[in-house]
């Protein structure tokens, strides 16, 4: 039996084929160095340097060198391709109900939790998708965040933590 990550990329090439589309199919190194990973992004080293030195894209150190993972440097390459840039605001392109082309932007922080998945996978983790409710009560929020409720009260007295008041108990965005 084929994996389900095996079966969606074949569903994917199959109905791009069927669509017409031309075809390729790569593989990347697990991991790559910051100067693989410059190649396969097809940018100057001290741009992607400059942008690991920032944190927007995830690595990991490895006996002091930085590892980035093969997939996040694939999404990257296909965000440049589609932007031109890493740092412009990336744009989801689909159709309306009518089936006109319609496009969306993607927030910063959806594209770095992406890019973040995507690291994970590529160093073996499994991952799980959550959703949370807009706003939480202080006892919700611990339980997210994995914290003791009265160290998180804690934090909110001291306005460490951006919090709104609705009603009596404050909520969390």
């Amino acid at each position: 039996m084929l994996p389900q990550l095996a079966l969606d990329l074949i569903t994917e090439l199959l109905t791009e084929l069927g669509q017409g589309h031309a075809v390729t199919v790569e593989t990347v190194q697990a991991e790559l160095t910051p100067e693989q990973a410059a190649e396969v992004l097809r940018v100057d080293c001290s741009y992607l340097t400059n942008l690991l030195d920032k944190g927007e894209i995830p690595y990991r150190e490895v006996e002091n060198n930085r590892q980035i993972s093969g997939r996040v440097a694939l999404f990257l390459r296909d965000l440049l391709r589609a932007n031109g840039s890493l740092s412009k605001p990336v744009l989801l392109s689909s159709r309306n109900e009518s089936g006109e082309p319609t496009a969306a932007e993607l927030p910063q922080l959806a594209v770095q939790l992406l890019a973040d998945l995507l690291n994970k996978l590529g160093e073996g983790h499994a991952v799980a998708v959550e959703t949370v409710q807009d706003d939480l009560t202080p006892g919700q929020a611990a339980e997210v965040l994995g914290v003791d409720r009265s160290y998180l009260m804690d934090l909110l007295d001291k306005s460490k933590i951006p919090y709104r008041r609705k009603a009596t108990a404050p909520k969390f965005p």
